[in-house]
């Protein structure tokens, strides 16, 4: 009798075993070489962006795909995603909060890892959305609408080279969430995902609600002088420590360009940064030697 239960339970943790969802933040069994490829087309793509990952991080990620170790991939890559998509056989969506800090800056496009368990292996666009979400405006980003007081938010998946328009269809790989906020402060927002009609999963499972801290942008006056101290224009290249270049080179407008990372200024011009240190790299243009400095922006 006793042989028999203990069967019977064996029987019911497997099945248990089998249908539980597979987990987007656990690693995953997946074939090396084209994960170690897609992974260095988001390194491209994150330096495009101006956010470049840390050396140490960007040391071990390399030695990874040079030894198409999909395990170890995912090990470097997981901390930094802000949600996981698992896409189960029939196609249904379900989100999870990932380990990334939901940190970003107030008016600035701010790029997330977002990490896909494909197991439909759909090849359809992974789309994003949001009841906060707002049109994107020509001031470089989500504004407010009008009588929508909520409408702060915007956010979408980076489809744009290195990176493809649509999923893969590998079972593992990573894309680029790019977040927005008009506001500062704790703001909250739900995300949801699918990858075409009737894919979210249901019960809620095909969305997450996401609580972030946003920096405030400090409008900065520059003084611009020539040689003879007298009004010019200028180039200016502004990094923090890790390396990430401010304003935010993604969704520039005009004088700005998204595909430089300077960006001109006159005299009495004014640029958008958050507090901190910064090395300000600056010049007339590409056929003048460059200067560079320290400066910080004390906070509000």
């Amino acid at each position: 009798m006793f042989a028999v239960q203990k069967s019977l339970m064996n029987i019911i943790f497997i099945l248990l075993f089998l249908t539980t969802p597979l987990r987007a933040f656990e690693v995953v069994e997946v074939e090396g070489q084209p994960l170690a490829a897609q992974a260095n087309r988001v390194v491209e793509a994150l330096d495009f962006l101006g956010s470049p990952m840390d050396k140490n991080t960007l040391d071990g990620l390399k030695k990874a795909c040079e030894m198409r170790d999909a395990t170890k991939i995912q090990q470097i890559l997981d901390p930094l995603t802000l949600v996981n998509i698992n896409i189960n056989p029939e196609a249904r969506v379900k989100v999870s909060r990932g380990k990334a800090e939901a940190s970003i800056q107030q008016n600035a496009y701010t790029p997330f890892l977002v990490k896909v368990v494909n197991e439909a292996r759909v090849t359809s666009s992974l789309k994003v959305f949001s009841p906060q979400m707002g049109p994107v405006y020509s001031g470089g980003g989500a504004g407010k609408v009008p009588g929508a007081k909520d409408k702060f938010f915007h956010g979408e998946i980076f489809s744009a080279p290195p990176l493809m328009p649509t999923l893969g269809g590998l079972k593992v790989e990573y894309s680029i969430l790019l977040v927005y906020s008009s506001e500062s402060g704790m703001r909250e927002v739900n995300l949801s995902f699918d990858v075409g009609q009737g894919t979210q999963d249901l019960g809620f499972r095909g969305e997450v609600p996401l609580l972030f801290r946003i920096r405030p942008a400090i409008e900065v006056k520059l003084k611009v002088l020539d040689e003879n101290d007298r009004p010019t224009v200028g180039s200016f290249i502004f990094r923090d420590k890790a390396g990430h270049v401010f304003p935010s080179q993604i969704k520039r407008l005009a004088p700005d360009f998204f595909f430089q990372k300077q960006i001109y200024r006159p005299d009495g011009g004014t640029v958008l940064l958050p507090s901190g240190e910064y090395t300000m790299i600056f010049g007339r243009g590409p056929e003048y030697f460059q200067g560079s400095r320290k400066v910080v922006i004390p906070g509000k």
